[in-house]
């Protein structure tokens, strides 16, 4: 099977019916929220050149969005213990066109490749900017299928501590792709657990960033989502500049 050819260009308004159709592909069977036509058309607004689309044989085959803000790695506590999450996969930040940072806040695809496509073209945007940091959130997307072989019992998965058992789980799958850990992230928690295989969207995301896109904490209750069962790491690319 030949590999798909991507190009990808800055989002326009045409583009949001097929956005749209992408998020309910992607999300609705994760019983997670999905970006609606009204947030997609004031993203398009806030005219960021981090709002990009892949097309392949004349379609749309997934999208990503971030903005510019100013970020400080001193406060991490800023960035995981956060009131003003909707528990619908990002926050909102203001787009600062001067920022000193990128703030990647959704990629979606239902094309293979279109993801990578993607985020050669962010990262070469961001280094392009000499921005200082690339920061996000992602889902830990194998955490409830773990938890699930874990425990197969309802009545011990009760008992299991979600919170220390996610941080464990973010650690072990980070170490086990190479992965980086920020020196300020919470310690990995001395749990005696069987290694969980590799997490998919950690793993990509990863990858993705030459293994630059390190751990700085988990956030609970970020999003609803049945993988994850709400739970997203937090996660920082410095610069090399």
């Amino acid at each position: 099977m030949s590999r798909k050819s991507f190009c990808v260009r800055e989002a326009c308004l045409s583009d949001l019916p097929a956005l749209t159709n992408i998020e309910e592909r992607v999300w609705r069977a994760l019983a997670a929220p999905t970006i609606s036509a009204e947030v997609l058309g004031q993203w398009l607004e806030l005219r960021s050149p981090f709002f990009l689309v892949a097309e392949t044989e004349g379609a749309i085959a997934g999208y990503y969005f971030g903005l510019c803000t100013d970020f400080d790695l001193a406060q991490v506590d800023k960035y995981t213990k956060l009131d003003k999450v909707k528990r619908n996969g990002y926050i909102d930040i203001a787009h600062d066109p001067g920022g000193d940072s990128l703030y990647g806040i959704t990629i979606s695809s239902i094309v293979p490749g279109a993801g990578s496509a993607l985020y050669q073209e962010v990262l070469t945007r961001w280094k392009n900017l000499k921005a200082k940091y690339y920061f996000g959130y992602c889902r830990l997307s194998g955490f409830a299928a773990y938890i699930n072989n874990l425990n197969p019992d309802p009545r011990k998965s009760a008992e299991v501590d979600l919170d220390q058992t996610a941080l464990w789980y973010a650690h072990a799958c980070m170490t086990a792709v190479g992965g980086k850990i920020w020196d300020r992230c919470a310690a990995r928690p001395a749990l005696e657990l069987p290694l969980p295989p590799p997490d998919p969207i950690l793993s990509f995301h990863s990858k993705c960033c030459g293994g630059q896109f390190g751990l700085l904490g988990i956030v609970p209750r970020f999003m609803l989502c049945t993988e994850s069962k709400g739970y997203a790491a937090f996660m920082v690319y410095q610069s090399e500049e």
